[in-house]
């Protein structure tokens, strides 16, 4: 069981490598910048592409804590006949695992002891030809990835609800904006009928004022012309 919760850890991990045309590093499938420290993780894992010239050897080192499993894949793809040698050797620099002339293999190994594992390429065997290897390493410790899960498993609920109240918080936001909407539309329209009244008390002021000024004025003329005693007769001789 714990072999084959294993197997599809490492599925999983696989799956979300990509094949670049740079090296990369991943922790958990993520790409982390160059200082960042890869020790103590539960799950950390490798990839590389990598030229091996001809008469050449090549060997990485890669960190492995106590109790972990170290899976090491690689796959020539291209230059000659596509085989090269591959060694997988421990921090007393014995061999683990060993294949000779392959274009591919998958090893697998249970740390017994930390330290540095060497991943050697041999492409000695080959005087004109390089090769081109894919491969990727990957270190896992069970008891630390599957408390791993659980953290991501409770950190996912809490985002969910968060997302929840997000949600409550986007409607309320909603709401609010109808609100202030609605009172904006009245306040235009208010404005609207304030202008309005304002056009219209204006005009019948003025109209108002222009008619007390001709009345005021005819009636000083009307007064004016009852109360005027002519100083000559019809017949244009003086009145005594």
């Amino acid at each position: 069981m714990a072999s084959l919760y294993y197997y599809l850890v490492l599925t999983t991990l696989l799956l979300t490598s990509r094949l670049c045309p740079v090296c990369t590093e991943k922790v958990l499938g993520e790409t982390m910048d160059e200082e960042f420290d890869f020790d103590g993780l539960p799950g950390v894992q490798h990839e590389f592409k990598v030229e091996v010239a001809a008469g050449k050897e090549d060997c990485f080192y890669q960190f492995a804590a106590e109790g972990s499993k170290l899976y090491v894949s690689f796959n020539v793809l291209r230059g000659g006949d596509r085989n090269i040698n591959f060694f997988l050797i421990d921090q007393n620099h014995a061999v683990i695992d060993a294949h000779y002339e392959k274009p591919d293999a998958m090893v697998e190994a249970d740390v017994k002891e930390k330290g540095y594992y060497q991943v050697c390429f041999d492409n000695t065997q080959s005087r004109y030809s390089s090769k081109l290897v894919y491969f990727y390493v990957v270190t896992i410790i069970m008891d630390k990835w599957t408390q791993y899960m659980s953290d991501v498993a409770e950190i996912q609920d809490l985002t969910v609800n968060l997302s929840t109240i997000l949600e409550g918080v986007e409607l309320s936001l909603t709401d609010v904006d109808k609100y202030q909407m609605h009172s904006r539309l009245n306040v235009i329209r208010d404005w609207y009928l304030l202008r309005a009244n304002q056009r219209y008390v204006g005009y019948w002021s003025s109209a108002l004022c222009v008619l007390v000024l001709v009345a005021g004025v005819g009636q000083v003329f009307f007064l004016r012309r009852m109360f005027r005693m002519p100083v000559v007769t019809p017949t244009s001789k003086p009145r005594a």
